[in-house]
């Protein structure tokens, strides 16, 4: 009597963690406005440039706990940049006039090329001016992030650059999580403190 082997059926392989379908650290994105494409495909384009610079400048790229100001935070960048003599924390209030807030933004920007830290969350329309326009300098910047870390975290665009630069040193109080929530009062309040911390230590 003639028979044939019956097929076997692979069986489907397990996840590691009930319920978890994706990877940890995966990040999916939704294209909804023009250009978003196109700045994805140069993204991926440029992913070997950065992965080149990364392994030049790894020490920047890791992430590490330190321990400041009495704490433990989570860090990613030039953590020399907190032993530097000047630290000077950015926090301009909303309700400057325009002529305040360019005065201000000037002096600090001053102050980072004579040598100084500029720390902050960089919370305010004003705070973010100061940031964007001592990124596009070079200047030293300690940004306190709102968020931890996910396990597969770097810097991305301008930060990137001037991550591997060494002028940039991110730092955060927070554990990563994957849901993201709205910034609240009491957080930035927690942010702006710690940056006066930083700068008095």
């Amino acid at each position: 009597m003639w028979s044939a082997a019956v097929p076997q059926v692979p069986s489907e392989p397990r996840l590691e963690q009930p319920g978890l379908l994706w990877e940890h650290g995966y990040h999916d994105r939704v294209l909804s406005r023009d250009g978003q494409l196109q700045a994805l495909i140069d993204y991926i384009y440029d992913n070997p440039r950065r992965l080149l610079i990364k392994r030049q400048h790894s020490d920047y790229f890791r992430q590490k706990d330190i321990a400041v100001a009495g704490m433990v935070l989570h860090a990613m960048g030039n953590s020399r940049l907190l032993q530097l003599p000047r630290r000077v924390a950015v926090r301009l209030s909303r309700h400057f006039t325009h002529d305040e807030l360019q005065r201000r933004c000037a002096e600090l920007l001053e102050e980072a090329r004579q040598g100084a830290v500029l720390v902050s969350p960089f919370i305010s329309p004003g705070e973010r001016l100061v940031e964007r326009l001592a990124l596009a300098e070079g200047l030293p910047l300690v940004r306190l992030m709102d968020t931890g870390f996910s396990p597969f975290y770097k810097p991305d665009g301008r930060y990137f650059e001037t991550c591997a630069a060494g002028t940039l040193l991110l730092l955060t109080p927070f554990e990563f999580q994957s849901q993201r929530t709205a910034l609240s009062r009491q957080t930035c309040e927690r942010l702006n403190e710690l940056a006066t911390k930083l700068c008095l230590q």
